[in-house]
């Protein structure tokens, strides 16, 4: 593992969140964790598939931030990706959306504190592919985004994953700040409509419950048969993949490339990194997120 950045795990009974989840990962823009390969049964999920984490915002809301949370598949990334309060679109301050070539997603659920909430995505299928023309996105159990599928379309690349930002040659640039926490992805191949509904909400409102409760929040994750599955739990280096898989063993580990010490303290006095730190050249046009395939 190469020391790079300041990536790092903190402890929620550390940091008081009240939250029964163990650690989470800690991130100062430029830090990221990745998977250059991800090994699954396939290589990608059509749809529908779902996306889960929780999150907290630090540093700076006064300015927008252009943050990448997750981005999925090679290159640039984009296959698809989840931003936080990133310009343009219909997307106000402080928004989660998805973003993808083809097109962005309208109008997601606002965060503009800095608590922790639980994210989960759920997307049916653009009308011809997956099983619905549809995307909700779901904060801390509640169904907050329905419907906001727009020109947003994408399969879930099961190739490279990055945490806490885009790609590695946009690191500076994309950057969030902040911590993310337990990420789990799911295929829903195979199920209707409603089916999808059902066990979506169910996940929410069950999940959101669970953190705040005595019982196992890892085992009730995996109780829902997550494709891939993230918890940061470790004191310190990779991030262990905790699903179970039944081909040959896959080496999932989210490799810190932002150089993590797992001792669960923040090395302070470091503010947003320079967007000239990716030393690459990158361009948004019409406020949206542009990328090139990169090395």
């Amino acid at each position: 593992l190469v020391p790079f950045g300041t990536a790092t795990r903190v402890s929620h009974s550390t940091i008081g969140s009240g939250l029964n989840l163990g650690s989470a990962a800690s991130f100062l823009v430029g830090d990221y964790f990745m998977v250059q390969a991800l090994a699954t049964s396939t290589g990608a999920v059509e749809g529908p598939w779902a996306i889960e984490f929780w999150m907290r915002v630090e540093g700076s809301q006064e300015f927008q931030r252009n943050n990448y949370l997750l981005s999925f598949g090679g290159g640039g990334g984009n296959a698809p990706a989840v931003l936080y309060d990133y310009i343009g679109s219909a997307q106000p301050r402080g928004g989660l959306d998805l973003y993808s070539p083809v097109g962005r997603s309208g109008a997601g659920p606002v965060i503009m504190d800095l608590n922790w909430h639980h994210v989960v995505i759920a997307f049916y299928g653009n009308g011809t592919a997956g099983v619905a023309d549809r995307l909700d996105i779901y904060l801390d159990g509640v169904l907050a985004g329905a419907n906001i599928r727009n020109t947003f379309s994408s399969a879930l690349s099961l190739t490279r994953f990055v945490v806490g930002t885009s790609a590695p040659q946009f690191a500076g640039l994309d950057g969030f700040e902040g911590n993310l926490d337990e990420v789990a992805i799911y295929d829903m191949t195979g199920l209707t409509e409603s089916q999808v509904t059902a066990k979506v909400s169910q996940m929410a409102a069950g999940h959101f419950a669970l953190a705040k409760g005595n019982q196992s929040y890892t085992a009730g994750v995996l109780a829902d048969q997550p494709l891939l599955y993230w918890n940061f739990n470790e004191e310190e280096g990779n991030a262990r993949q905790l699903a179970p898989f039944t081909g040959e063993s896959p080496r999932n580990d989210l490799v810190p490339a932002g150089g993590a010490s797992g001792r669960g303290v923040r090395r302070g006095g470091v503010g947003r990194a320079d967007a000239g730190a990716s030393g690459g050249v990158h361009v948004r046009r019409g406020g949206e997120p542009e990328r090139g395939d990169g090395d």
